[in-house]
């Protein structure tokens, strides 16, 4: 299995299937594949699948593999930072997730630092390489820790998500506990 496969199955695990429930922000999703989500695959020609209801894993993974695994440039980090920042970016957006693992890479010392513009770049991806493999399990650890603030932000903001924490939080325990298998 390569490691878009490997990572891909972890966030499928942890996103489930069918959810519609009216307090989700995300809206109607499958696979965690939202509406509007799935609306944008099919303008970018990604499928031809109109309705979120029917979608098969082999169009999720075309999806997350176009819009997060890609746009993070996960394929270029090394284990386990690609499997920290795939699960923030289908969770909270590529954004949120590449300006994570800048701020984690930054407070471990990157040279020269890093633009926390939420766009993972060759001074990001090299940041992320450079650093000693016992670290890497590190940043996965501070980049989980910065997700991990804005999710109890959210919460703290809006009383219908915090019915959503408690499974946020114990999504970020199982990326934290995979991060530390894969550094063994």
């Amino acid at each position: 299995m390569n490691r878009f496969e490997t990572c891909l199955s972890f966030v499928l695990s942890a996103e489930g299937g069918l959810s519609d429930d009216p307090a989700d922000r995300g809206g109607r999703t499958n696979l965690g594949i939202t509406e509007g989500t799935l609306a944008r695959a099919r303008r970018d020609g990604i499928t031809p699948t109109e309705q979120v209801d029917s979608l098969t894993r082999d169009v999720a993974a075309a999806i997350y593999r176009a819009y997060y695994w890609n746009t993070c440039r996960c394929g270029d980090l090394p284990k386990p930072l690609d499997l920290a920042v795939f699960d923030a970016a289908v969770h909270m957006g590529t954004s949120a997730a590449s300006r994570q693992i800048q701020r984690a890479l930054n407070l471990l010392g990157a040279e020269p630092p890093l633009a926390e513009d939420g766009i993972i770049g060759p001074l990001s991806v090299r940041a992320a390489r450079n650093l000693p493999e016992s670290w890497r399990v590190r940043a996965a650890r501070i980049a989980v820790a910065v997700r991990s603030a804005a999710l109890l932000e959210i919460a703290s903001r809006s009383v219908s998500q915090r019915k959503f924490l408690a499974g946020w939080l114990n999504r970020l325990d199982r990326v934290l506990e995979r991060s530390r298998r894969e550094a063994d």
